[in-house]
């Protein structure tokens, strides 16, 4: 009687959990395993495009979101800018007006969807500097209103940037400067030096 208890006991606790599993499986995986993952620099010395004959050259740059969870992919990943630093004349940055995060375009941006999936690494457009106003603008799929985040001559702004998906979010996010000193050259190896993207710890 007492073995036929333990049996009928085994297998209620075993269909319950086949039940747990089936309900809350993904859940339970991705708080024992959860999804990792952070963005790199890629293309930070940039590729040139266009030229005088198709109405001015533009340089764009690149960054990329590397999944480092193995066996795991990132669902419906966004990158989203959620503050711009601007430096401030004592030498310290200063948070801009960002009320409202702002999505980085995936590359290639004529074909990517908003939101990618993806188990390794993923590349998306960081902005790209325009010669004919000598300005680097973020690659956003909207700014508008009072919210500018270019960057002009002499000027250097830091960018907080957060990877969002179904399956991770980062609150603290990582920050990437910005400097431009204004000079625009056609040469790509003459430009890395005037216009510099880098991380901050």
């Amino acid at each position: 009687m007492c073995v036929d208890t333990l049996i009928n006991l085994g297998v209620a606790v075993g269909t319950i959990a086949v039940a747990v599993l089936a309900i809350w499986g993904d859940r339970i995986n991705d708080f024992l395993n959860p999804a990792k993952a952070r963005i790199v620099l890629y293309n930070i010395d940039g590729r040139k495009e266009g030229g005088p004959e198709q109405g001015g050259t533009v340089i764009t740059y690149h960054l990329k979101v590397v999944n480092t969870t193995r066996w795991k992919t990132l669902q419906n990943c966004r990158v989203l800018l959620t503050d711009v630093l601007r430096k401030g004349a004592d030498g310290r940055f200063y948070a801009d007006l960002c009320p409202v995060p702002r999505q980085f375009v995936w590359a290639p941006s004529e074909l990517a969807p908003i939101a990618v999936s993806f188990s390794k690494e993923h590349i998306f457009d960081f902005g790209a500097l325009w010669f004919k106003d000598a300005q680097f603008r973020p690659a956003l799929y909207a700014q508008g209103g009072k919210f500018d985040a270019n960057i002009g001559a002499d000027q250097i702004l830091r960018y907080r940037l957060q990877i969002v998906a179904d399956n991770f979010s980062r609150h603290a996010g990582q920050v990437f400067e910005v400097s431009f000193d204004g000079i625009c050259s056609e040469e790509i190896s003459e430009m890395k030096r005037h216009l510099v993207i880098r991380e901050c710890s």
